[in-house]
């Protein structure tokens, strides 16, 4: 099916959308994994590689705004630049692809992923925080039941 997806809906013919070319990708990963098929490994290498390349251009632009300018970007262009960006390089770091010779690539062309690594702490921080503010309302509601 994989194969037939490729075949007939080349990216050439028509790019995916963000997240169709990571999960395709990722089922071929899975695939290799599974079965212990090298090539299929290679073919989500390529894959995440090639989409990798083609957010690379974005990631450039979406530094260079101001951040007046990165505000009023649309949800999608901020998810590109902020989590799937990374998200690539992650799911091709687990098809066994090189991510040190791929981030120094990145930094020679001049990405900065510093960026989106303290955004990701950010976020994370906040989800922490978030919890930490849940549990303590859950506990004041319970000690306010018991008395």
């Amino acid at each position: 099916m994989l194969k037939l997806i490729r075949e007939k809906l080349p990216v050439s013919a028509m790019p995916y959308t963000p997240q169709v070319g990571l999960q395709i990708a990722e089922l071929y990963t899975s695939l290799g994994n599974v079965t212990g098929n090298a090539e299929d490994k290679k073919i989500a290498r390529e894959m995440l590689r090639s989409e990798i390349d083609r957010y690379t251009r974005s990631v450039l632009y979406y530094q260079s705004l101001s951040p007046s300018q990165y505000e009023s970007l649309q949800n999608l262009d901020r998810y590109i630049d902020m989590v799937h960006f990374l998200d690539l390089i992650n799911a091709y770091s687990a098809a066994g692809g090189d991510t040190d010779k791929l981030t120094r690539e990145l930094s020679d062309k001049g990405v900065r992923l510093d960026r989106q690594l303290n955004y990701h702490e950010q976020m994370e921080r906040a989800e922490q925080a978030r919890k930490a503010q849940e549990l303590e309302q859950e506990q004041a509601v319970e000690g306010l039941a018991e008395d």
